[in-house]
């Protein structure tokens, strides 16, 4: 703690007293095995408009419990004791730091990207995941009604499509920062930052439609490949189109994409494969074989059919 120049650290927080800062949060343990916790912030200095990225604090926390709760008020004491905004973060960083049900937009995030970091295959998971992640993003200020179009033609920014906006979920930690501001006489503030934060997610829903393959024809037949359609889905004529679709979109087919290259399933018939591979397994093998992953799976499943 010795190594904080008070000038600089005064100097410091009075930048992010007044411009809007990126926060990144972490536990750290020095040699005596105390525990502390990373106040590291990053801005645009106003004067210079160079971006600046400098440690604020190390707060002490209590190594017995390090919880996401505990956390937060540590960090939430500073920036009080500091008077530090907190609608002057833009964004928030942890890492490695357990998280709460309570920062729910930000365990989306976190989760979505987290899930598809996996060694293991997942694209056929891709459209679904993108799906389930738009469709929890739009929940929380979207009404109900308005859910059913979300791949289509729904304009996000339409307010006939937002539910009130005293309704609309900013999670618990930030209404209980609301309620404390209105406490305190703040009602304009509070209004600001109803309508800030339902931008965030008009703005995150956007972006998800945009960016994440929620309308790829493609990768949604891929879920065909699933363990519980592969292994136990009995109507085989009505899944086999959307094999077919992959296997004519991939290639490596003949002419009328009824079978795979004569290296993988010596000439033998896509959809016959297809067909017979329901029969080819005990109820007891197929349970064993959806307890794999997906790769282990299918590498079983060839081995055994080949």
């Amino acid at each position: 703690k010795k190594i904080f120049n008070p000038a600089e650290t005064e100097r410091v927080i009075h930048n992010i007293q007044n411009t809007k800062f990126s926060i990144f949060i972490d536990e750290t343990s020095d040699l005596t095995n105390e525990k502390w916790m990373t106040f590291f912030v990053r801005y645009v200095d106003s004067e210079s408009l160079d971006v600046r990225s400098q440690l604020v604090k190390l707060i002490d926390i209590d190594a017995r419990d390090c919880s996401a709760e505990k956390l937060f008020n540590a960090f939430q004491s500073e920036m009080y004791k500091f008077q530090i905004p907190f609608t002057n973060i833009l964004s928030l960083s942890c890492d490695n730091a357990s998280v709460t049900g309570k920062h729910v937009s930000f365990n989306l995030f976190n989760f979505f990207n987290a899930f598809f970091q996996a060694h293991e295959t997942r694209i056929h998971l891709l459209h679904s995941k993108s799906v389930n992640f738009l469709l929890q993003i739009s929940k929380h200020f979207l009404k109900p009604e308005a859910l059913n179009h979300l791949l289509t033609n729904i304009t996000f920014s339409d307010q006939i499509n937002h539910k009130s906006i005293n309704d609309i979920n900013l999670g618990f930690d930030c209404e209980e920062y609301l309620h404390d501001l209105a406490k305190q006489g703040h009602a304009d503030v509070i209004q600001n930052i109803r309508e800030n934060c339902t931008q965030f997610y008009v703005t995150a829903a956007e972006e998800i439609r945009k960016r994440l393959p929620v309308n790829d024809k493609f990768l949604y037949k891929l879920q065909v490949f699933k363990p519980d359609i592969v292994l136990f889905e009995n109507n085989r004529e009505t899944s086999f189109i959307d094999v077919s679709f992959v296997s004519k979109s991939l290639g490596g087919f003949d002419e009328d994409g009824s079978r795979f290259l004569q290296v993988y399933l010596n000439e033998n018939g896509l959809k016959e494969e297809w067909l017979v591979l329901y029969h080819d397994f005990t109820v007891d093998e197929k349970q064993n074989l959806s307890k794999l992953n997906f790769d282990n799976m299918w590498k079983t499943i060839l081995n055994i059919i080949q």
